[in-house]
């Protein structure tokens, strides 16, 4: 059959009522069970406020008499204080979730029919051949996802208006079969009626009890940081706030996975319903390709805010991100798509996830052998009437609601513009990876000075000489160039094994770390998960140092090979002042300019390697702990490993600030420093996953800077050779 309309009119496709399924008596039985427990939660959560409620009164009017009359003593007393600030602070703590504020919903845009006939039609089409409500309105969102849901509203409630959400990088990317399930599937949900209102229900008491368990205030973050500095009379008092706000979140976090435990099994079913009729729609081999691709688009979303995260630090938005998604989900070639189907087919179902793993969801749509009724090619956004300007509009709505105040209008420029400037990145790597033969890594940096020592009698030459350099000093420098290559011709299949070799020093030396870590932290670790023979921080600790003086002995060797490295590039950029290559290569002036530009930033990298290298172990052993952290919040020796690994963090972090400032980012606007560009503010004391976080950011964004300037010196260099007739290296591979 053809969903597809040629007009914007809507179809007299009748709704297939007698299609519809009804529900086995079990599964009426479910909704009815978890509908009277999911009412039960809040009122048990009530209960035990009203508890506390109760037992605060109890204890303030009828111990009134441990303060005055014929028991009262000096302890009695500050017993009964102590017992009523604990009561109050448990009261204030479970009750604050009633008093907190709204959430903001998301501003999604909605879509006119007038506007998007060809879209509403579609849509109408595919609700009556499975027999669904229509939906009263269509929005778009920037979520890489579409979901069903109730109109907001009490009336729309009882009515079950609903409205279908489309995640617009999900549209971009998929083909008209694959959106055509994703609308299959959803709008099977609003053929569910009850259990959609069910369902409402259940995840509002969720997300509730999940919000409350999460929220943390910034003043108790503060109190919780800083109560060790205060004054001693108030010590009592903020350590009385901590156990309360503890106690309070633990309670909650037991209702959040008792709904979770309840609702889990029914959620579970309405998804598989809905799979179904997506299923029976288009077919189970391509709802299957739907489901993977939407995973590699999730991943294309991730790598787009990446590369959005550093434009932004850079002045630059772009004015499309469903297109920028696009342009990243060309990264996954058919290779690297394969071994993803391989990772997501492997997930299994855990007891209490409120949806099927994607891999139970695309073998049993691949078991069901359904060929579908619905067969369509092409992109599903010609759909839209301008798709285009649609995502530029829901583009610039996001950044409105995420960025707040700090969103320039005037800063967003062409998408393909910026994807041209992602392109100029990528060139740069590849130049890397050419010119270095792929040995350049960021475990052995290489960094090349402002002026060569060796270039003249009189100590050194500036590269930027604008005047150019005599016809006896070029010939020495290509003498010199040549010499290099050669030595790095005949050197590179040593060196590549020693760089192998170092790679694996500096994995025992991080499990090593690891290891320590949790051992540390009162762990009981496999020795053979962390590469150590037997177990023991004695044993990885020494491990720790084994693997550091196999890194000194390798270093040792790599050094006539980096020292080849360091003078083909130097030499070759010095170059850019010989006459000869200043006539035949037009933009030498600028590239020279470029190179001076660039030099001082990466000396002043050079100087934070070391603490670079300490942050990235600390972030190691970090990990690990965080990793194992549940359950074990309260354990002691977890809680000093984590404060120490996230004061080290802080050392560190604040040494590169500090080393950064001052010195303007190469790549940004003017006035951009190096120290916003590499880190953002320093998170709160004790909150230690957002240590772990600022670390990975800070190591991910000065190792991206460091490869991304040397990807400019070496297109560089590599034009220099290039126009003086020295091909690349002639090694083996």
């Amino acid at each position: 059959m053809s969903l597809l309309p040629k007009s914007g009119a809507r179809f007299s496709l009748s709704k297939r009522r007698d299609g519809r399924e009804r529900p086995p008596i079990a599964y009426a039985a479910g909704l009815l069970g978890v509908g009277i427990a999911m009412v039960l939660l809040p009122i048990s959560y009530l209960s035990i406020s009203a508890g506390v409620l109760w037992l605060l009164r109890r204890h303030l009017v009828g111990n009134f008499g441990w303060i005055i009359g014929s028991d009262a003593s000096l302890p009695m007393g500050a017993g009964y204080i102590a017992i009523g600030l604990i009561l109050s602070g448990m009261a204030v703590f479970l009750f604050r979730p009633f008093f907190a504020g709204r959430r903001r919903p998301k501003a999604d845009l909605s879509l006119v029919p007038g506007e998007e006939p060809r879209l509403h039609a579609f849509v109408q089409q595919i609700c009556s051949a499975l027999g669904s409500p229509t939906p009263v309105r269509i929005l778009v969102s920037m979520d890489v996802n579409a979901s069903a849901r109730l109109t907001p509203g009490f009336g729309n409630f009882l009515g079950g208006s609903l409205e279908l959400v489309l995640g617009l990088p999900l549209v971009r990317g998929l083909e008209l079969g694959q959106f055509a399930a994703v609308l299959a599937h959803e709008l099977g949900h609003f053929r569910q009626g009850a259990a959609m209102r069910l369902v409402h229900g259940i995840r509002s008491v969720n997300q509730w009890f999940s919000r409350a368990a999460a929220r943390e205030d910034s003043w108790e973050r503060d109190l919780s940081g800083r109560s060790l500095r205060m004054d001693p009379f108030l010590l009592a008092l903020c350590w009385c706030c901590r156990v309360c706000s503890w106690t309070a979140r633990r309670i909650l976090k037991a209702h959040v996975r008792a709904g979770q435990a309840v609702s889990c099994v029914l959620l579970r079913q309405m998804e598989h319903q809905a799979d179904g009729a997506a299923i029976r729609l288009v077919g189970g081999e391509t709802f299957a390709s739907m489901a993977l691709e939407a995973k590699v688009i999730e991943a294309a979303w991730g790598l787009a805010n990446r590369s959005l995260g550093m434009a932004l630090r850079e002045g630059r938005l772009a004015d499309d991100l469903p297109a920028l998604v696009g342009a990243h989900t060309r990264v996954f070639i058919p290779q690297v798509r394969r071994k993803m189907e391989r990772s997501l087919l492997a997930e299994k179902t855990a007891w209490f996830d409120t949806h099927p793993s994607l891999g139970d969801r695309v073998r049993r749509a691949r078991r069901a052998s359904v060929r579908g009724v619905f067969h369509a090619v092409g992109p599903s956004h010609t759909l839209f009437s301008d798709f285009q300007a649609l995502s530029r509009k829901a583009t610039s709505a996001f950044y409105r609601r995420d960025l707040g105040d700090d969103f320039i209008p005037s800063r967003m420029m062409p998408t393909a513009d910026l994807i041209t400037g992602q392109s100029e990145v990528q060139v740069g790597e590849s130049a890397v990876t050419g010119y270095f033969l792929g040995l350049l890594t960021n475990l052995r940096p290489l960094w090349i000075d402002i002026r060569d020592p060796e270039a003249g009698k009189s100590g050194s030459t500036p590269i930027d000489s604008r005047e150019p350099i005599e016809a006896t000093e070029a010939d020495r420098l290509k003498a010199r160039l040549r010499s290099a290559r050669e030595r790095l011709e005949a050197g590179h299949p040593r060196a590549a094994d020693l760089y192998k070799a170092f790679t694996a020093a500096d994995a025992r030396m991080l499990d090593a770390v690891q290891a320590l870590a949790l051992m540390r932290a009162n762990f009981w670790i496999e020795p053979g998960d962390f590469q150590l023979r037997r177990g023991g921080a004695v044993q990885a600790g020494q491990a720790f140092k084994d693997a550091e003086a196999d890194q000194r002995r390798i270093a040792a060797g790599l050094e006539d090979y980096e020292d080849a490295m360091r003078v083909r590039m130097s030499t070759a950029l010095r170059l850019l002042a010989d006459p000869e290559v200043r006539d035949r290569l037009l933009d030498a002036h600028a590239a020279s300019r470029e190179v001076v530009r660039l030099l001082p930033v990466l000396t002043v990298m050079a100087r934070i390697q070391p603490r670079l290298e300490a942050l990235r172990r600390t972030f190691h052993g970090m990990g690990i702990l965080l990793e194992n952290l549940e359950g074990n919040e309260s354990a002691p020796e977890v809680e000093t490993q984590l404060k120490t690994q996230a004061l080290a963090i802080r050392m560190d972090l604040e040494a590169v600030a500090t080393a950064l400032s001052g010195l303007e980012y190469p790549f940004g606007a003017a006035g951009t420093s190096l120290a916003d560009y590499a880190l953002d503010a320093l998170p709160s004391e004790v909150d230690y996953g957002a240590h772990h976080a600022a670390a990975e950011e800070a190591l991910g964004r000065c190792y991206a800077l460091y490869f991304r300037i040397f990807g400019r010196l070496a297109l560089s260099a590599g034009r220099v050779e290039g126009v003086l007739g020295l091909g690349p290296l002639r090694v083996d591979g």
